[in-house]
């Protein structure tokens, strides 16, 4: 019995002995998913999402303007596409995923709609123009216009002949200490306002000036009219503390003056348009916790926007 244990334990030694160990395998290196970048849509009609990347596949959903898209940038081939460059991107929206066209999405892009001035800056300055001499050609293209014949540029001296005959004079300041303005840009005539431009020597901002009688109006962009052109809204979205400020502003066409109805100061307001001469809606950046823009709402009652 003795014997016969022996030969077990024999044997099942020969065979763990004979037993190949195991050659250690090295796992596979972890690969980290590609980091996402903030982008936005800036395209005014919005941003397709489709299933797949190409303008034949079935569109998944519309992607507001303003809506941030969080994507990888793969590295995907660039094409062009409507005379615009760009990549298709996988991405996720909401509930939603699929492929973007990135050629309408820019990284901390800031959309402010109906900007006159901006479109003023395209048609006549060129790439290394300072600001200064920018705004002198813009105001000099304008100026030749045939709506700005009340207006005539004498130097410093931007004079603007009213319409009951008298005359305002803005003077530059070119060598104004901080804080101060340092040139006034005739930019367009938006009819009865004056828009014109006022350069800081930090920042810039606009301002209205009546044709009819000469009082100023604070505004935040070229006034953008209702149907019946009793009101003009202006807003600005841009938001650089101690350059340029957000808010959105409603003021009445009076008889004999222009009348302050509705100002949300320090709101950044990404597009407003008319839905009717007595409503206005609003696309107002996310909330936190979301990356679809608000959509708001204001309606006249008497002389009040509620």
């Amino acid at each position: 019995m003795i014997k016969h244990f022996s030969i077990l334990i024999a044997t099942a030694v020969i065979l763990s002995c004979s037993k190949k160990t195991p050659e250690f395998e090295p796992s596979e290196p972890i690969e980290l998913p590609p980091k996402k970048e903030p982008y936005f849509v800036k395209s005014l009609n919005g941003l397709n999402m489709r299933s797949q990347p190409n303008l034949k596949s079935k569109l998944v959903i519309t992607i507001p303007l303003g809506a941030r898209l969080d994507i990888p940038d793969l590295g995907a081939e660039e094409i062009v596409i409507n005379d615009t460059k760009g990549k298709w991107l996988k991405a996720d929206y909401e509930k939603y995923s699929g492929w973007v066209f990135s050629g309408y999405l820019e990284k901390d892009y800031v959309p402010n709609l109906g900007d006159h001035f901006d479109a003023q800056r395209k048609k006549y300055c060129k790439l290394g123009d300072d600001i200064v001499r920018c705004l002198k050609k813009i105001e000099k293209g304008t100026l030749a216009d045939e709506t700005a014949s009340n207006l005539t540029r004498l130097g410093k001296n931007l004079k603007i002949t009213l319409q009951n005959g008298q005359e305002k004079i803005l003077i530059d300041q070119p060598d104004a200490e901080k804080g101060n303005v340092i040139i006034y840009t005739f930019i367009g005539f938006f009819e009865p306002i004056i828009l014109i431009h006022k350069q800081f020597y930090e920042g810039d901002d606009f301002m209205g000036v009546d044709i009819r009688t000469g009082q100023q109006i604070k505004l935040y962009r070229e006034p953008i009219f209702s149907a019946d052109r009793q009101r003009f809204f202006s807003f600005s979205s841009c938001s650089e503390p101690g350059y340029c400020f957000p808010g959105f502003r409603v003021d009445r066409i009076e008889e004999e003056k222009i009348a302050s109805e509705f100002v949300m100061e320090n709101e950044l307001v990404i597009r407003a348009v008319w839905k009717s001469d007595s409503e206005i809606e609003l696309l107002m950046p996310p909330e936190k916790k979301s990356n679809r823009p608000r959509v708001v709402k204001k309606k006249l009652n008497g002389f009040k926007w509620q």
